[in-house]
């Protein structure tokens, strides 16, 4: 009874080694001899899988790329986009110093009554208190109260009110309520002017002063032109005439002024 147990249990292992060992044998020969004697049965199951991984590898590929040139695209166009912004920054600045060296060439190759000295305008309205402005001269550069504030050679701007070491204010001629001496240049007639602020001025004179739109007025006696007639108001009643003239230049638009010894 014994022996007979014993082979039952022998048959039992041998089995699963059997059928162990076939299947390692069949894997074994499919692995050796498919790729020599059954190449296209290989390929027929690798393609798909070579497919799959050549797809995936070249659209992974491309968005690297598509990414990494999108990526490189923004910083250019950052790059270009700050070069311009320093390129309008550097023109703007040519620009201005091209425009005060025109100034001072035009002060300095001008003959007759030189100034005393030359001042750059570092505070204007409305920075500045109304109808001033504030120049870098001062009583080191002997600039005095009453002189005279001069743009380009030619166009009276008003006078040094109060003066500094190294700076000086400037009251306009056009101050509200100031009363300045002017003369209608094509007539030669003396008149008093009065400052309305912003550069306008007012004459109230007789009927038959003999002024007329374009006239220019100078300050008193000089040759400095004080403005231009823009319009004569005149009405039937009355024995007076008003004639308004501004300032020849916009101080915004001056950088530097001479200023000339009263």
């Amino acid at each position: 009874m014994k022996m007979i147990f014993h082979q039952k249990d022998k048959r039992k292992i041998s089995i699963p080694f059997i059928i162990s060992t076939i299947f390692f044998v069949i894997v074994a020969g499919l692995y050796f001899l498919t790729p020599v004697f059954f190449p296209s049965l290989l390929y027929s199951f690798a393609a798909p899988v070579w497919s799959v991984r050549s797809f995936v590898v070249e659209n992974v590929a491309e968005s690297a790329a598509y990414l990494k040139s999108k990526r490189s695209l923004e910083e250019e166009n950052n790059r270009l986009e700050t070069q311009n912004e320093i390129i309008k920054q550097s023109a703007i600045a040519l620009e201005v110093l091209r425009k005060e060296n025109i100034e001072l060439r035009s002060v300095i190759n001008r003959e007759g009554v030189r100034p005393k000295t030359l001042g750059k305008i570092t505070s204007r309205p409305p920075a500045s208190p109304f109808d001033t402005v504030i120049i870098d001269v001062g009583t080191s550069s002997g600039v005095k109260e009453g002189d005279i504030a001069v743009v380009s050679g030619s166009m009276a701007l008003g006078e040094v009110a109060r003066v500094f070491e190294n700076g000086s204010l400037i009251r306009l001629y056009s101050t509200p309520d100031t009363t300045v001496e002017v003369q209608v240049v094509r007539s030669g007639t003396n008149v008093q002017a009065i400052g309305k602020g912003g550069g306008n001025f007012e004459l109230v004179v007789p009927k038959e002063t003999d002024v007329i739109e374009g006239d220019l007025v100078s300050l008193g006696s000089t040759l400095f032109i004080a403005g231009e007639v823009d319009k004569v108001l005149s009405a039937e009643s009355g024995s007076f005439k008003t004639a308004l003239f501004r300032l020849p230049v916009n101080i915004r638009n001056v950088s530097w002024v001479e200023i000339y010894e009263k």
